[in-house]
């Protein structure tokens, strides 16, 4: 089959371009000197990022609620275990 002729002016497709991004911090990482690429500086947000996770978990792990032991001499009238 023929297309009698008839042409299409469509542009080609292009694949979308890709940038390369990425955070401020690892900006503010290179800039100031503590890293030296953002490979380095992936990592470093990384060990931050592990850091702070077990802190946290220690700190909520080691911390106990803080009850007023109360003893049935001291309770109020009509309070019952």
């Amino acid at each position: 089959m023929s297309n009698g002729g008839v042409q299409f002016e469509e542009p080609g497709y292009r694949a979308p371009s890709r940038t390369e991004s990425h955070s401020t911090f690892i900006d503010f990482l290179i800039k100031i000197g503590i890293v030296k690429s953002k490979q380095q500086a992936t990592y470093v947000l990384l060990g931050i990022i592990i850091v702070t996770v077990i802190i946290t978990f220690f700190v909520l792990s080691s911390s106990k609620p803080h009850f007023i032991p109360i003893h049935q001499e001291q309770a109020p009238p009509g309070w019952t275990p």
